[in-house]
This record gives C-alpha cells, sequence and structure tokens, in this order.
C-alpha cells in the first residue's frame, strides 16, 4: 500500500505552535479581565469613594458643589437625561465662564457654574465623583459610579 501521511516532525511542530496560539490567546484573555490597580492615600481607590462626601444642587441651569469631605474631587461626570435619551459630560467639558479647578475642587471648598446652555431641558441629573489616583503607569482618573452619585430630579 502506497499510504502518504504527515512526517512526526511536521506534526509535532504542529502540536507545539497550536499549543502556543491557545496558550497566548489565554494569556490575552486574562490579561484583560484583570484591571491595573489604582490606589489613593494608600488604599484602592474604589475603597476612597465610599469616603467621598459632597453636596450638588442645580437651579435655573446653576449647578453648585460643594466639597464637604476630606477626599479632593477632581472632576464629576454628569449624566443629564431628557427627551429620548441622555448623555454624559464631564464639567470640565462646559463652556463656562467659571471653570472647574484645574486641581480639583478640595476640601471644604464650593464650585458653581452656569451649564444651562450646554443642556437642552434636561428631566434628571446624575452626579458622579471623579478622583484621581496612581498606578504604576502614572497618574488615572477613576470614575466613583454607581451609589457614590447623586441623583436630582428637575
Amino acid at each position: 500500500m502506497n499510504e502518504k501521511g504527515l512526517s512526526p516532525i511536521v506534526t509535532t511542530i504542529l502540536l507545539i505552535a497550536l499549543t502556543i496560539v491557545i496558550i497566548a490567546i489565554i494569556f490575552l484573555w486574562f490579561r484583560g479581565m484583570v484591571s491595573e490597580g489604582v490606589t489613593k492615600f494608600g488604599k484602592n481607590i474604589q475603597l476612597v469613594c465610599g469616603d467621598v462626601v459632597f453636596e450638588v444642587s442645580y437651579d435655573s441651569g446653576t449647578l453648585s458643589v460643594v466639597n464637604s469631605g476630606n477626599i479632593p474631587l477632581y472632576s464629576l461626570d454628569i449624566k443629564m437625561a431628557g427627551d429620548g435619551g441622555y448623555q454624559t459630560k464631564s464639567i470640565r467639558d462646559f463652556n463656562s465662564a467659571d471653570s472647574w479647578p484645574s486641581s480639583g475642587l478640595k476640601q471644604g471648598s464650593a464650585f458653581s457654574a452656569n451649564i444651562g446652555p450646554e443642556m437642552a431641558s434636561p428631566t434628571e441629573l446624575q452626579i458622579f465623583p471623579v478622583l484621581i489616583g496612581t498606578s504604576t503607569s502614572g497618574k488615572k482618573t477613576f470614575t466613583c459610579g454607581g451609589q457614590y452619585g447623586q441623583k436630582l430630579t428637575l
């Protein structure tokens, strides 16, 4: 009989290559699941979110914020719900004469700005604090979402 097949050397090389590809896929998948640790005050920044205390109010297009806690607020993310949908903007993106402090809102400080022209009659605002922390690759921002935000119904 004249049988043809792959030689044992070619088969071994194919098995090794297949194993390397599978290991690379698993490594990249696992690497995507693990986020880089960001710390603030020596703690994981997600734990610091629970210590953030701020008050926010909105009246006639003016947003007022008071940082009454011990954690400086680098920025705020504002989720505006209105007719037919919502949009999220950073407080730093608003074109107001009163600009957000470049180093953030320190403990005990207040901020007020007219953001009304930027929004088309919102029905609800959700305000989320943004903190800045350190990681192995430098400074990174982190948005405290979910229960750490404040909801304003207009």
